[in-house]
């Protein structure tokens, strides 16, 4: 699935399945993915937030494992609880995005975890 040049506002995107789709300059603004599935997702030259908006979109308990973001604008996003393992975001304004309780390891063993992630 590829989507090119399309402006989404305040959609709910929450436990949708984007599993591979790549996203060309969109604009997603207060937009939801919260626990959404974007396994190998790509996102390139997209942005995420308004000019002068306090807050971006939610990506809370997303499921990122692979997925890419490449020249984005991601500032104020919020990623709290999300399955961030091989997440890559090259280039991307990550001013005041919110990593916390982010997960960038997986469990191989019972005492052995493999951490992967390229921002």
């Amino acid at each position: 699935m590829l989507k090119t040049d399309l402006i989404f506002e305040r959609e709910n995107f929450s436990h949708h399945d984007f599993q591979n789709a790549t996203f060309k300059n969109c604009h997603f603004y207060m937009c939801s993915f919260d626990h959404a599935d974007l396994r190998d997702a790509k996102f390139i030259d997209c942005r995420f937030i308004e000019s002068k908006a306090l807050e971006g979109c939610s990506f809370r308990f997303a499921n990122l494992k692979d997925a890419s973001f490449t020249n984005c604008m991601l500032a104020m996003s919020l990623f709290n609880g999300a399955n961030c393992m091989g997440l890559e975001l090259r280039k991307c304004d990550l001013k005041g995005a919110n990593f916390q309780g982010a997960n960038f390891a997986n469990r191989v063993s019972n005492t052995m975890f493999f951490c992967s992630a390229f921002i």
